[in-house]
Parts: structure tokens; sequence; C-alpha cells
């Protein structure tokens, strides 16, 4: 029975489960309309979706990936900005969506929107919607003569001071009709990326970032190196200690990123702390800023191949356990990726 909440004395409205025939009810469609407001009132909801068209009838996909772009940003403009539409286009068509549905799917709020109930069951079933419409396409590119689309990665910076651009190279000349959307970011970035769909692939450093939820498989190694001119007390030695570094100014980058992240939190156990000189956006920034004599950078040993002729850099390896760390590879689920990021994967595995 369900409580209508009315205080009279009419009688509590008992569902008739069971003059409804298997198959009828279109199953979005009535977990949308029973988490309406409009439920409050004494319509039964198996009637009320039974007399409605089945609810595939009445969506498209093009307004679901609005919704979609809607719930993730949580900003009308952002979302009409990744979707390219207008935002008075995309203000329309969610408010279509849910006219459509019978109930509210986004509250309106000062600064962004937020899902409500109804709108994150909706969001759960149409991610579910375009995962198996990915499914569907890369089992039909099997069918396909030779391997063509495109693979979007999210990578951090030591994978491509490391090997990922010979990789890269390798599996473009087996596969030329690949293309590659590469964008370099930290790992946080990287792996919301990938959660939120934005990209098929993405390497990232293990155990700086929680990666709950997806899937994840080993890349390989990198190793650190206090990054010094050839001029600097330590350029010398044949590797150092973290502890025997913390003596010395230090160029530190974003406070975001996993290899920040890291120096700090080894400091700390050790009860001090870096004595950071500068601040960077990027490691191509702090080996110059190490050039000019203003500190010295912890990054990864490989970064040194680029500079060392040209601006005079050591690379004096760490001694730390944690110095050697793991790239891993991240993806939402795998049997969903196309065919072109499925053999991707597989190439930068089978080079280990």
């Amino acid at each position: 029975m369900i409580d209508n909440g009315n205080k009279s004395n009419a009688a509590p409205l008992v569902l008739p489960i069971s003059i409804v025939e298997p198959g009828l009810i279109d199953t979005l469609g009535f977990v949308i309309a029973c988490l309406s407001p409009r439920m409050t009132s004494l319509i039964d909801p198996y009637e009320k979706v039974a007399k409605m068209p089945p609810l595939r009838t009445r969506l498209d996909l093009t307004t679901l990936r609005i919704f979609l772009a809607v719930a993730e940003t949580e900003n009308l403009s952002q979302a009409a900005q990744r979707e390219n539409i207008a935002p008075s286009a995309a203000s329309k068509r969610l408010s279509d969506l849910e006219a459509t549905i019978g109930t509210a799917l986004m509250y309106r709020l000062p600064r962004g929107m937020e899902l409500t109930p109804a709108g994150h069951k909706l969001a759960e079933h149409a991610r579910a919607i375009f995962d198996n419409i990915n499914r569907i396409e890369n089992e039909l590119t099997d069918f396909s003569q030779g391997v063509r689309g495109h693979v979007r990665m999210f990578v951090n910076k030591s994978s491509l001071v490391e090997r990922l651009p010979n990789d890269l190279d390798r599996f473009l000349r087996k596969y030329p009709d690949v293309k590659i959307d590469l964008e370099e970011e930290n790992s946080v970035v990287i792996v919301k990326a990938v959660r939120d769909g934005h990209s098929d692939i993405g390497i990232y450093i293990d155990e700086s970032v929680s990666v709950e939820g997806l899937q994840t498989c080993d890349y390989c190694t990198d190793h650190l190196a206090l990054i010094t001119h050839i001029s600097h007390p330590l350029a010398g030695e044949p590797s150092i200690s973290f502890r025997e570094v913390l003596d010395h100014d230090l160029i530190g980058l974003d406070r975001v990123s996993a290899l920040e992240y890291l120096i700090s939190r080894s400091a700390m156990e050790l009860g001090t702390s870096p004595r950071v000189r500068f601040r960077v956006a990027s490691l191509d920034a702090g080996c110059r800023m190490v050039a000019a004599g203003l500190g010295a950078l912890i990054a990864p040993i490989r970064i040194i191949d680029s500079y060392r002729d040209e601006i005079g850099l050591k690379a004096v390896p760490l001694s730390d356990s944690w110095a050697a760390r793991r790239l891993r590879i991240a993806v939402r689920t795998f049997d969903n990726l196309s065919m072109p990021a499925r053999l991707m994967i597989a190439h930068l595995q089978s080079v280990r």
C-alpha cells in the first residue's frame, strides 16, 4: 500500500500489480514516474505509466547527451559549449525533457545545477545507453576492413618523458588510419576525464589518486631524480637520498600534481617540509628555472634527455624506494572500449 499523505478518511490506494502484464511497463519510465512529485496524488503509478507512450519513443540521443553534459559539468553554459549548442537551446531541451518525463531532473541553483533524485536515476540509465551504443560500434568495427577511428588519451608528463612517444609512433606505423587525440594533464584531471567519459584511456601515477569504479592495468615505471645545474653542489653525486635534498632550495610544481603530493608527503614523514623557493606549472618550466640557478627540481630522470646538452643540467637519482613510481592505464570498462582503444592498450602492454 502507498500512503498518499492525505489526512482525510480516504482509503489507502492498493497497487493492482496482478493486472499488469509483464513487459508492458517501460522500466525507465516507471522508475522516473515513481520519483515524480506527482506521485503524491491518488494516481496509480502503474496505471499512469501504462497510459503513456513508451519512453523510448519520446527520448532522443542528442537530448540525453546534453543532459549528461549538464549533469557532469553542473553548469549549463559549460555543457552547451562542450556539446556545441547555444545555452538557450540546451536549456529548452532540458525543459522539454523534464516535461516529457513529468518530473524535475535538475535543481536550478544560483551558481549551477544539480541533479534531483530522478535526475541521478536518468543519468545512470543514460550512461548505460551510450555504453551500449559504443559496444555496438565496437563490435561492428570488427567486420570492417582495416582499423579506423580515433582514441582519446589523457596522459601525465612522466609517460611523455619516458616511453609513450616511441610507443605511439610504433602503434601508428601499424595502424596509420587511427587518429589519436592526446592531452597532457596531472593524474587527478586524467582520472576524472576517464570517469566522466571525456577520455578513452588515461595514464596516471599509481597511488596518487583514487581510481574507484575504473578498470586499470600496468603500463611502465619511472624513476625520480634531483635535476640540478652542473654547477650545483650535489651534481657530482652518483645518487642521493631525499633527506639530503631537503637541505637545498627546490623548484616546486602545482600543489595538485601527483609529484608534488608525493614530495610533500615524504617530507612530512621525515618531520619537515621542502624548501620550495618557486612554484611553476610544468616540469619544462622547472628545468628552465634550474638552468637559471634558482634551485633544484625533483622530476622523472628521463626528462634530462631533453635538456642536458642545451642548458647543462645533471640528473642525480634519488635512492629512496618511493622514487620508483608505477605508471598505470585507466579506462571506464575494457569491454566497452572502441576497437582502436583496445588495440592501443594491447600495444602499450605488449612493449613493456
